[in-house]
């Protein structure tokens, strides 16, 4: 199990404290001018670790589900995006985007299961053109009203049916959602990729002992399923981020 850091900077102590890897920002890629990008790659390359997962895929004005579908736009997106994320080390990009996936009150469910398919299908396509998969992100009912448990996520990477599409269980949302970790444990070779909060609404750092608790209990969920990929800490942080991302290191490890 490799063991990451999700951050748009301070990439020096993510090294420092010993991590595999770092996640950042997929939308970020996108954005930056060129010189921008080669600026920002070369401060993750030279701690010698790489930008290997991504979270923040879409910002919230790019509608993938609804009446404002454009999938030129999404294709354009991804593939820059795509591109600049192989640079780093890339291979894994997480579709979260609450925002951009919210099913408006005018769209039809089944429609928005359809479009939302059909997108995650064609960056899937795109995403393998350069040796990348992408995953859907379960998020908890207070940030989007459309796949809110690992379940829903897994059900709906099995329906696109495309190998580079797979599922991700994000512990914090998991909680909030009340989900069960027998879905964990059963999802298989479908899980593609993890992230860590401790289990309350503040979503900070897992270090109180009951957070360890939680921790232990997720890491064997992981064990049973066989998942032995990454892991990436997404927190909120109350303290500053280095020492935060270090006394965060004992729960990371009882992953290992």
């Amino acid at each position: 199990m490799k063991l990451g850091i999700c951050t748009n900077k301070d990439f020096d102590a993510v090294a420092r404290a010993g991590y595999d890897y770092i996640e950042t920002a997929f939308c970020l890629l996108v954005e930056q001018s060129a010189d921008e990008f080669a600026a920002y790659k070369k401060s993750i390359l030279d701690t010698g670790l790489k930008a290997e997962t991504f979270n923040c895929f879409f910002r919230g004005d790019v509608a993938l589900v609804g009446e404002k579908v454009d999938l030129k736009l999404i294709a354009d997106f991804t593939r820059k995006g795509m591109q600049r994320a192989a640079q780093l080390g890339g291979e894994v990009a997480v579709i979260g985007s609450g925002a951009a996936r919210t099913i408006p009150d005018s769209c039809d469910r089944k429609q928005a299961v359809e479009q939302f398919a059909s997108v995650l299908d064609l960056c899937a396509d795109i995403a393998g053109e350069y040796g990348m998969k992408i995953v859907v992100e379960p998020l908890n009912a207070k940030e989007t009203n459309f796949v809110n448990t690992v379940t829903e996520g897994l059900e709906l990477a099995r329906m696109v049916n495309n190998p580079n599409v797979g599922g991700l269980v994000d512990f914090y949302h998991a909680h909030l959602s009340g989900e069960s970790l027998e879905t964990v444990e059963t999802a298989g070779d479908a899980l593609f990729h993890a992230h860590l909060a401790r289990a309350n609404a503040d979503r900070d750092i897992p270090v109180t002992s009951q957070d360890l608790e939680y921790c232990k209990r997720w890491a064997q969920a992981l064990k049973t399923c066989g998942y032995n990929k990454r892991l990436s800490l997404e927190c909120i942080h109350s303290r500053s981020f280095e020492e935060s991302i270090i006394a965060a290191r004992p729960a990371m490890e009882l992953f290992l």
